[in-house]
């Protein structure tokens, strides 16, 4: 593939990371779909090697270890990303 034809596929990635940033609490396969009006399919050409779940899941854990270093408690942590409480805990 030349690297011009994986440009847009490039912006894209990063339109649906910032995406998921900004919908972080509620963000899902199905959320990012609907908003760029993407297939499934398309969701994991645009995410590979990644998964949307994993990716989701990458971008969450992120987020908890921001909030923890910034002090945050785990409930506003779990409100903010979308985690229950004990699964904010176990966030390495």
């Amino acid at each position: 593939v030349e690297p011009s034809a994986l440009e847009p596929m490039v912006d894209i990635r990063t339109r649906v990371i910032d995406y998921i940033n900004n919908h972080i609490e509620s963000a899902s396969i199905q959320t990012i779909c609907n908003h760029f009006n993407f297939s499934n399919t398309k969701l994991y050409a645009i995410t590979k090697p990644e998964k949307p779940g994993e990716l989701i899941r990458r971008l969450r854990a992120e987020r908890v270890r921001q909030m923890r270093d910034a002090g945050y408690s785990k409930s506003e942590i779990a409100n903010a990303t979308g985690f229950s409480k004990s699964y904010v805990g176990r966030v390495k």
